[in-house]
């Protein structure tokens, strides 16, 4: 056989091939490392404000940032993120999930920066680099935990094209490369791992698994608390029918050493965070957040965050369609898995959609749906799947053609934000369209982009807090 049969015939290898390469060309091309801020920006100023607090300065109020012997405080006090709490503590906004994730390719960094005399204040081009090369690690995991959930439901072929279409037609991309630092490749892979392993542990409820499994959820739920939402999928994974939910909660029962001790396990991931609250707050649990911002749980923008041109998760990452209109095959071929993607698909966009600011800030598309594509592949590829098997060759075809299409299109629109093409947070109707599919701004665009009223979201907070 001749080495184009060969690689015909090894689908998966081709599309790591495709992903890896795809990654390391944006990587090397981009090199956003040598940019200054580009790695440590935004959020993840708060998310890394831990490591050099605690490892350079041993000081987790942040004096050092105001301490005129500190030569390098001017950069700090550009990078470094914090809150402040009522009686003028200074704490850091972010649970220490990242941050721990960070550690080991920050501690490599501050040792580099000193063997080669580079500055090693925490902000220099090392530790840019070492969180890039870290957050892609973690990337390459999040897509090995991926092909081995799908490779157990659905054939090679099938995986293969499903995880084309999470990694180069979604928002997934992005965040795997010029933002690869957030949090949501973080939990993307985490998340992945935990559905492995639940797998695993239903199947056969091992001590190894049990820990792995328990150290996993905690870490899900302390790099994004919100994502504790994940843990329903204890209750739901597997379960066929309504009647199932009754076995189930009895296989937990039997198993309640193994329960107790992932309990446990998930407990200990947090306890460095109780302790940094206790001791600037004298709290163990502190809302770290404020509390200027908040929930609609009664009044969710749930059109906003699926099909806004500010944000709209399906208008940026028209894809994720298939994963929704995958529920309708999955249900009938693998029940065990339609409930828990049911509920995933109902609770995030329900809660992402209540939060005060369902835009998120700056990025690409909506971000937060990010962190749970491990659980869309799977309604996605059902899709894929019964799509594959159709006898008539041009539906086979067509339905191809328009995954790949749609794959272009995102290449095309990430593309595009890269140049400021699609604006970060203010994009408009009349804004997207005069962009669509095109290499150049007009020269209105700036007049056609409005920019969040945050202000106004703020003062709806206010509000609704006062009148509880």
């Amino acid at each position: 056989m001749n080495i184009a049969g060969k690689i015909y015939r090894q689908p998966i290898k081709v599309s790591y091939f495709v992903i890896l390469l795809a990654v390391i060309l944006i990587n090397v091309f981009s090199h956003i490392w040598t940019r200054g801020e580009r790695v440590i920006a935004s959020d993840v100023k708060g998310y890394y404000a831990y490591l050099p607090a605690t490892f350079i300065y041993h000081d987790l109020q942040f004096n050092f940032v105001f301490d005129d012997d500190n030569p390098h405080k001017d950069i700090q006090k550009k990078e470094v993120w914090f809150n402040t709490t009522e009686d003028g503590k200074r704490i850091i906004q972010y649970t220490s999930g990242l941050a721990i994730c960070y550690a080991p390719f920050f501690l490599i960094a501050h040792v580099g920066a000193k063997l080669f005399g580079i500055p090693a204040h925490g902000y220099s081009m090392p530790y840019d680099f070492m969180l890039q090369f870290g957050a892609v690690l973690f990337f390459i995991l999040g897509i090995y935990f991926l092909r081995r959930i799908l490779e157990l439901y659905y054939s090679e072929k099938t995986a293969a094209l499903t995880l084309i279409a999470v990694v180069l037609g979604t928002n997934l991309l992005h965040y795997g490369t010029k933002e690869a630092a957030m949090s949501h490749v973080f939990s993307f892979a985490f998340i992945a791992m935990f559905i492995w392993l639940l797998l695993k542990w239903l199947e056969r409820p091992s001590w190894q698994t049990t820990i792995q499994l328990g150290l996993t959820t905690g870490m899900i739920i302390l790099i994004r608390p919100s994502n504790i939402m994940i843990i329903a999928l204890f209750g739901l994974l597997n379960v066929s029918r309504f009647s199932d939910l009754g076995e189930r909660l009895r296989f937990l029962l039997r198993n309640y050493r193994q329960v107790l001790i992932m309990m446990l396990a998930a407990f200990i991931v947090w306890i460095p965070q109780l302790l940094y609250w206790h001791s600037v707050t004298g709290h163990i649990i502190y809302q770290s957040y404020g509390d200027d911002v908040g929930f609609f749980w009664t009044d969710p923008a749930v059109f906003k965050l699926l099909f806004s041109y500010r944000k709209g998760w399906l208008l940026y990452t028209p894809i994720m369609i298939f994963a929704l209109v995958g529920l309708i095959p999955l249900y009938r071929k693998h029940r065990g898995l339609f409930w828990p993607s049911l509920f995933i698909s109902v609770i995030t966009i329900y809660v992402f959609s209540s939060w005060c600011f369902w835009w998120y800030g700056g990025g690409f598309g909506s971000r937060p749906f990010v962190d749970y594509y491990a659980v869309f592949a799977i309604p996605l590829a059902a899709f894929i799947d019964i799509m594959l098997k159709q006898k008539r060759k041009w539906l086979q075809r067509s339905a191809v053609a328009i995954v790949f299409l749609l794959i272009a299109l995102n290449l095309f629109q990430v593309r595009q934000y890269y140049k400021g093409i699609i604006h970060y947070v203010s994009m408009t109707k009349e804004a997207y369209w005069s962009v669509f599919l095109k290499t150049e701004r007009p020269e209105n665009f700036d007049k056609l982009l409005e920019y969040p009223d945050y202000d106004g979201v703020l003062e709806r907070v206010k509000k609704m807090k006062e009148s509880e």
